[in-house]
Parts: C-alpha cells; structure tokens; sequence
C-alpha cells in the first residue's frame, strides 16, 4: 500500500475522526494551473508501468467510476448509521459517535493517488464550515489574526489554497461559525498582493442561515464570476445591512448569478440593488414584518429582463409603510411586459390585493397564491379579474387557503357587476392549462363555484382541475350547498373539456345521484376521454347511499370516463365502494369498438 505523505501538515477535514490526512501539496509549476501532486512508493509505480492491470485494477484507477463508487458508499454509510441509531433508540441505549462519512472516505484516500484525488473531491465538493479553508492559509495559528508577523512571498503562499479551494463547490453555512475573520483582517485578504481572483474559481452556490449572520461579511471574498446561487436569512434590521452591502458587489463581480432567495427584513434599499441583477432568473423574498418597504419599491423588480420566477411570501403581519394607492401611480407610470414569468405571492389579504397591482404583470405564465389570514370574496374575485383580464397567456392558475379555509366567519358581498366581469374573463380565457383553488373557506366557495361552473365549458386545453373546500368547512345553511353542481356536471366535464385528466371538486352533498334516463348501450361520444383521476368533494363525509344508488353512479361514472384509474371523495368509505363498481363495469361492459385515440390524440 502506497503511502501519501511527506511534509506534514493540519489535518484538512473538520470533522475528520478517522486516520489523519496529511497531503503533500506542491505545486506543478509546468502545468498552467497549480496541480496536486502526491508521492507515492515505489510498488504503487511499479504498478501503474505494468502492462498486465487486473480488470480491479482498472476500477479503482478510473476517473469515471471510482467518483460513483465513493458516492455509493456514503449512501450506504449513511442508511446503516440511520439503521443503528433506530436500533439503539428502540433498546434505549445511548447513541454511539456519530457517524461521520468524511471520516470514512478519509480513510479510504490515503490508499494511493486515485483515490486520493476523487475522495478530495468529493471531500470539498460542499463545505459547511470556512474553518478548513482558512487553515490552508500559511499564516493561520488557532485562530485568524491575519498575516501578523508572517513573511508574505505573493502568489507562493495561495499555492496549498488554490489545490483545495478549486474543488469546493458549494458553501451551506447553517450554524453559528467557530472562527470568524474580523473585517480589518478581511480588508487585509482582499488587498493582499498576488491573491487568488476570486479566491474560489469553481464556487456556484452559497446558503447562509440566520445562525451563521456573525460571518456574512465573509461573503465579500467568497462571491465571484461562477456564483450562480446565493441563498440568505437573517433576522434583524442590522443583520439586513451586512447583506445589503454585498448588493452592489454583485451585480458587478457574478457574471453567472441566476438564482437569489432571500428571508428576513427588507427595504426600498434592497429592492433597488436587487432588481439591478440583471442575470437573474429565479428571485424569491420573504419578507418579515419589520420590513420598510413602500408599495411603489416593488415595482423595481419589473426592472429584471431574464426573471422566469418571482416569490413574494408576505408575513402575516406585514404592512406597507405608505399609503399609496397602487392603482393610481401603477396606471401612470409606463412599465416594460412582464414576459412569461411565474409568480408566486403568498400573503394576508392587503399583501395578495397589492402585489399583484404593484408588479401589474400582463403576460404571466403560471401564477401560484396562498392566502394567510383573512380572506373574502371580494379578495378572491378581485385576483381572478385581475389575473385572467388581462394575461392572455396565463396556463396555470393556483391559489391555496391553507388553515384560513378552517375559519368561521362570513363576507360580505361582491357587486354584481364585478361578479359578471370577473365570470367573463374565465369565459374569454382559451389558454388555461390547470387552475387550482384548495381548502377553500364555505363562502369563498360558494361564490366562485357558479363562476367556475359558467367558465369551465370554454377551457378546451384544460388537464387539471382542482376546487375543493377546506376539510373542516363548516355550512349552517342548507341551501347554501346549492351553489355546488349536481353530478350532472361530469357530464358537462366529459363533453367540453375533451383533455382533462385529472378533476377534484366540491359537489351539492344533497344532489350525489345518478341522472335519470341514461341509457348506456351505447358509448356516450365517440371518442374515449382521458380523465385518470376523480375526486368528490362533499361537506358530508358520510354520504347515505343504497348499493341500487351507488351502482347506478358507478355506471353513469363508467361511461362517461372509460380510462378513469382512480376515484376518491372525502367520504372515502362510500367512494371506495363505487371504485370497486366502476372497475367492475369498465370490465364487463362491451360496446363494441370505438376510436380509442383521444381528442388531444386526433389533434
């Protein structure tokens, strides 16, 4: 066994338990970047002369494989220290050390030199600590002091760093760090003559954690070029600043950035230096309830010319800091198309009526809500109107209540007028791909359903449709159920929504019947649709059905969706019965041949 060590050196891993790793780190001075090289002994080269390798060998000296061989071994390290752990939690024993996978594949490098370079590899690939990284540094003793009394010779001295800093890929600071690089011994490293620019070539993604904020400013030497994923949260108004200093430098020093998320307070300030990123694609904030933030700084984020995604998630709490009226100034104030993004807002009922007023998106693609807090029906017809007027390319359209649907309290309600306009633009809409709205509170429900039930015939693209009460909804009053169709409705479903797959909706508990006079001998069109899925959402989750009435629904179901795989409803007992039935009836029933191709399949 070859031995990989001359000149000793601190071990490299923090976490390293196992045997230490001491590389001799030289540099190839007739390579056009530094290499590691490693002595090895005399059998080891002897070896690699040979003309005669073993097929096992050859293995273990690939570059291709021997990475997918120590990946697979630290799954299986991992799955049995999970296995030993539920063991030893089941028979009440203490845990044991533990298990480390560095520590293992430390063990495994120091073999020879294959095994060496790929187990570095994978070693620093990502990198929870800066700790490791500032022991490379020639001058580091205990702790960071900076260059001190050390005799700095330039670009010699970043030699052991470059072999290890190249390999790291990706920062995930999530704890509180254990050395931390005082900011004048950080002007220090940036000024320092012959220094690595940037001090990580291969760096692509960044995760700071409101527990490691004491070290953010650590991010001036980090970020570069090859950044393409910054991801940060802090708590406090002072840990906002730390990171709103680094703004400037990124829109300057990333070329690559593509991907921003960001958690905590925020300000005018902020968005501003955001929304001048000009490489990104993927921007998510959420933003903390001391934020000061005016409705008119969000309108800076319109200024993004390669944003895909937007994610504004609202704090329950948070309010604007003015009170501007979006739609005046929003109305005055010429704005460049927001072309084919998604967007996701998520927020109480001001946040959800703002945003979308503040971003004024006219060419959205996919568009995600989630309502927290109060919500009402002029809330939810004012977002439809909004967001189908005026985006004719919309595809998908979600919007989720979340625990909000559990509350019980009423709304007022919605002008005619506004009702009719919201009504006919679902009707215009010809684009609409999938439209979600879930755990819907009872009077939300019972206003938009009869929209929905007007809208749905003119969705010829449309493959999912989801719109459910929330489980715990509670109705007092009987005839309110009335606003829910019959399931009649399927049949609407099956002859103008010829693409649909996938349905769950809220049905009238008291109209869960078959329709009379069907006859069935026949099929009901004359191509097979393609609904998979169906889903009965009732109030009731104990429907009071005879096997006469849950086989005639079984057979009205049957014909109408010959491929149906899956039926379900909240009164899950009743509908599983009429599964079996369905099954029964897709089996046994003989129509003759039909044309098995879908409408989407002719087209």
């Amino acid at each position: 066994m070859s031995s990989i060590a001359s000149d000793p050196v601190e071990p490299i891993v923090s976490d390293v338990t196992g045997p230490t790793l001491r590389p001799d780190c030289p540099a190839d001075r007739t390579a056009g970047n530094p290499t590691l090289v490693q002595a090895v002994d005399n059998s080891d080269s002897e070896l690699g002369k040979q003309h005669d390798v073993g097929a096992s060998e050859q293995v273990f000296r690939n570059q291709d494989i021997l990475p997918l061989i120590f990946l697979h071994s630290k799954k299986l390290g991992q799955l049995d220290r999970d296995r030993d752990s539920d063991h030893e939690r089941a028979n009440s024993q203490e845990l044991a050390q533990p298990y480390s996978w560095k520590a293992f594949l430390a063990s495994l490098i120091v073999v020879n030199k294959s095994f060496f370079h790929t187990g570095t590899n994978l070693l620093w690939d990502t990198m929870d600590s800066f700790t490791p990284v500032l022991k490379l540094l020639p001058w580091f003793s205990g702790e960071y002091k900076g260059i001190g009394s050390y005799e700095y010779l330039g670009s010699k001295d970043w030699d052991r760093f470059r072999v290890y800093s190249s390999r790291i890929h990706h920062f995930k600071i999530e704890s509180t760090p254990d050395i931390v690089i005082p900011h004048d011994r950080l002007l220090q490293l940036l000024f320092l003559h012959q220094r690595p620019d940037p001090f990580f070539e291969n760096l692509h993604s960044i995760t700071f954690s409101s527990a490691a904020s004491q070290a953010l400013h650590i991010l001036f030497i980090v970020v570069g070029p090859p950044l393409r994923s910054l991801e940060v949260s802090v708590a406090t108004l002072e840990q906002q600043d730390k990171v709103l200093a680094i703004l400037p430098v990124l829109q300057n020093k990333t070329t690559s950035l593509d991907t921003f998320r960001y958690s905590g307070p925020l300000c005018g300030e902020f968005i501003l230096h955001v929304s001048n990123i000009k490489t990104l694609q993927f921007l998510t904030l959420k933003i903390a309830t001391g934020s000061r933030l005016a409705t008119s700084d969000v309108e800076f984020l319109r200024n993004l010319p390669n944003l895909q995604k937007l994610g504004l998630d609202f704090e329950p709490d948070f309010e604007f800091s003015d009170d501007e009226t979006p739609l005046s100034w929003t109305t005055k104030r010429g704005k460049p198309e927001t072309c084919g993004w998604q967007l996701e807002l998520s927020g109480a009922r001001l946040s959800l009526y703002y945003a979308p007023w503040l971003i004024a998106p006219t060419q959205l693609r996919c568009v995600t809500l989630q309502a927290t807090g109060y919500a009402n029906n002029y809330l939810a017809t004012t977002l439809l109107l909004k967001f189908f007027a005026i985006n004719r390319a919309l595809e998908s359209f979600s919007m989720h209540f979340g625990e909000t649907g559990a509350r019980l309290y009423s709304s007022d309600p919605v002008e005619a007028e506004m009702t009719s306009w919201a009504t006919q633009a679902l009707q215009k809409h010809k684009h609409i791909v999938a439209f979600v709205m879930s755990d819907l509170p009872h009077f939300v429900g019972e206003h938009v359903s009869p929209m929905l039930q007007a809208s749905v015939p003119h969705w010829k693209r449309l493959k999912t449709l989801h719109f459910r009460l929330h489980e715990s909804a509670h109705i007092e009053d009987g005839d309110a159920t009335k606003c829910f169709p019959s399931l009649t409705f399927l049949f609407t479903i099956c002859k103008e929504c010829p693409n649909i797959e996938e349905l769950n909706f809220q049905f009238n508990d008291d109209q869960i019947t078959a329709p009379a006079n069907l006859n069935w001998s026949k099929p009901p069109f004359p191509t097979v649709h393609p609904l998979r899925s169906l889903s009965i959402g009732t109030i009731d989750d104990s429907l009071e059905l005879d096997m006469v009435q849950k086989a005639a629904i079984a057979a009205y179901i049957a014909g109408l969706f010959p491929r149906l795989e899956s039926l379900t409803g909240f009164a899950e007992e009743t509908w599983r019965e009429i599964e079996v039935l369905v099954k029964v009836y897709q089996v046994v029933r003989d129509w003759g041949p039909i044309d098995p191709r879908t409408p989407s399949d002719k087209a």
